[in-house]
């Protein structure tokens, strides 16, 4: 009986769980979407965007952090289902206008984000988080992806309906939160400071191989765009799809292997890429073998860095090392934006060389990090198939 209620509680825990990140990661992206073909689309704006997702999560992880996580999460939802109606106002020529209510909207994305992320690795156990992760991560490539074809066809009327109904549906899910499921720890005895989080060892080798990674990633990627749409259109389609599997495999293989084997995996496949198109860049196979080692890469490191790794550096805090563990990946279209006048003089094959040495460079403080996932957890999963075949065998030849 207890072990049925235990499992009945954690499917109801995945779901929820699953339902809420799946729901905020899409509503990012097609919000995204809908600024992008707006009026504000700008570099200034656009920078003012994701700075403000930036600013917001710092201090929602210190203003929100000792809020029960059930109100912080209904108030934002409710506020996600309002915030959106702002991008229909005119927003040009009045640039002042313009940059309110793209901070506006930032800041509404950005301030619940590390409550929710803390709320997921509060909730799963450790060993279920990464096939969690990539589930959440594969249902959002491929919803956004729909949306971005979608949203270019429809008037800012429509898409900001679309967008605030979308944020809308996960509200009843919120709701029980109240109710039925106060027997979550929604929060923790004890708040780390910053000043604790930036002194864990772990969370700075990890941080500094994140940053390296996003900083090639966005580097290299107008150059690589041009290519792939100079070759064929179905090989952005092949890298999305390879990179949506790649975050459901990963996340799942991490929960097996654990997370540091699959990191340093991707980092070095996709320095494997990028030398081969460097060495070969007018071969249309090497092109093809880095699509598809970039989108491996991209889908495993994408769920491992953005939802399962941070809430797993200290059992206190978790905000705080979700909102700096996302901080590069915004930092990346920042600092992209401001560089393309850079990047676009820097030759090509010099580009490819430059992004896989500094791929290899980042694996080096993850040799020095210490594995998150507990050996423990590795050593029942190991035992539980080797009993399972055993058991197979005995059947079989009983």
């Amino acid at each position: 009986m207890f072990l049925q209620s235990a499992t009945r509680r954690f499917n109801r825990e995945f779901a929820l769980v699953f339902a809420l990140l799946f729901n905020a990661f899409s509503w990012y992206f097609i919000g995204r979407s809908v600024i992008w073909n707006s009026d504000a689309n700008n570099s200034m704006l656009e920078i003012a965007f994701l700075t403000s997702i930036i600013v917001s999560g710092l201090l929602g992880s210190v203003l929100l952090a000792k809020i029960a996580k059930n109100k912080v999460l209904l108030a934002w939802t409710i506020e996600g289902t309002i915030v959106p109606f702002c991008l229909m106002v005119p927003q040009n020529p009045v640039l002042p206008i313009g940059l309110a209510i793209v901070v506006l909207f930032g800041s509404s994305i950005g301030i619940g984000m590390p409550s929710l992320l803390a709320f997921f690795a509060a909730s799963l156990p450790v060993e279920g988080r990464g096939k969690t992760g990539g589930l959440v991560l594969f249902g959002t490539t491929l919803s956004a992806s729909l949306f971005t074809i979608i949203i270019p066809e429809l008037g800012i009327e429509s898409s900001v309906a679309i967008l605030s109904l979308w944020r809308l549906w996960s509200l009843p899910l919120v709701i029980p939160l109240f109710k039925g499921m106060t027997d979550l720890k929604f929060d923790l005895p004890e708040i780390a400071s910053f000043r604790r989080v930036i002194h864990n060892r772990n969370m700075t080798l990890f941080l500094a191989a994140w940053l390296l990674f996003t900083l090639v990633d966005g580097f290299g990627a107008s150059t690589v765009g041009n290519h792939i749409e100079q070759l064929s259109n179905g090989f952005t389609v092949l890298e999305l799809a390879v990179a949506s599997l790649s975050a459901l495999g990963g996340g799942i293989i991490s929960d097996w292997i654990g997370r540091k084997k699959v990191i340093m995996f991707g980092f070095v496949s996709l320095g494997v890429g990028y030398a081969a198109v460097g060495l070969m860049p007018t071969t249309w196979l090497s092109w093809l073998l880095f699509i598809v080692v970039d989108g491996i890469a991209i889908g495993s490191l994408w769920t491992i860095f953005t939802i399962v790794l941070w809430g797993e550096m200290d059992t206190r805090g978790s905000e705080k090392y979700y909102a700096l563990g996302e901080i590069p990946y915004f930092l990346t279209g920042i600092v992209s934006i401001g560089m393309v006048s850079y990047t676009s003089a820097i030759p090509e094959t010099s580009t490819f060389s430059l992004a896989a040495l500094f791929l290899f460079v980042a694996v080096i403080p993850l040799m020095y990090a210490f594995e998150t996932l507990p050996e423990k957890k590795m050593k029942h999963r190991e035992l539980k198939i080797y009993m399972e075949k055993a058991q197979e065998a005995k059947q079989r030849y009983a």
